[in-house]
């Protein structure tokens, strides 16, 4: 398994890199890299070609994965898809840069359900009747499925929850008491209040 921190979106509603924000542990990027370090798994970074250069100040090379040329559509899927190909035998733990307030006993425990869901393609958080894509464990097998379905122009939609509903998801019930670690910081007023 590896891990892939999610920063390749346009961040247009907060006004400026998601990523590259800060907070008291560094920038949001790294910080929510080094909470999937601590599942002691590799860990890269999905950018689009405008930031690259500025992720490589913060990462090496090796850990950036820039979106694919060869999938013609946005989105968080381009950045799974784009690290799949560059590592196909991998399943992939996904995680949103702007989830800043989640906690690593969350990370700990969706692993440990994704080696019990032995059945399971992917394994995410249920949270009041609303899937949680971006935190969440892709089989590889389930990832070269969709990029198949997607060579052969059988994706209609590049939506996470589509392709959740594609493949085989196992979705956790989210405990009360985590809900506030998927607290979403899509505008600037979100990380005041």
């Amino acid at each position: 398994m590896i891990g892939l921190v999610l920063c390749g979106g346009k961040s247009i509603r907060m006004g400026t890199d998601k990523g590259l924000l800060e907070n008291n542990n560094g920038t949001w990027v790294s910080s929510s890299a080094h909470k999937l370090a601590a599942l002691n798994i590799p860990v890269y970074v999905s950018v689009n070609k405008d930031q690259y250069l500025h992720y490589q100040t913060l990462f090496k090379c090796h850990q950036l994965v820039e979106d694919s040329a060869m999938l013609d559509f946005g989105g968080p899927l381009r950045g799974i898809l784009s690290t799949h190909l560059l590592h196909p035998k991998s399943s992939i733990f996904v995680l949103a840069c702007d989830l800043q307030s989640i906690d690593v006993t969350v990370l700990h425990y969706l692993t440990q359900q994704f080696r019990i869901h032995t059945h399971s393609d992917a394994i995410v958080f249920n949270n009041e009747s609303e899937i949680e894509p971006l935190c969440g464990i892709y089989s590889s097998k389930a990832l070269a499925t969709i990029l198949n379905d997607y060579k052969h122009g059988h994706l209609q939609k590049f939506s996470m929850k589509y392709v959740l509903d594609r493949i085989s998801t196992t979705a956790l019930t989210l405990p009360t008491e985590w809900t506030p670690y998927f607290k979403n910081y899509n505008f600037k007023s979100d990380i005041t209040s």
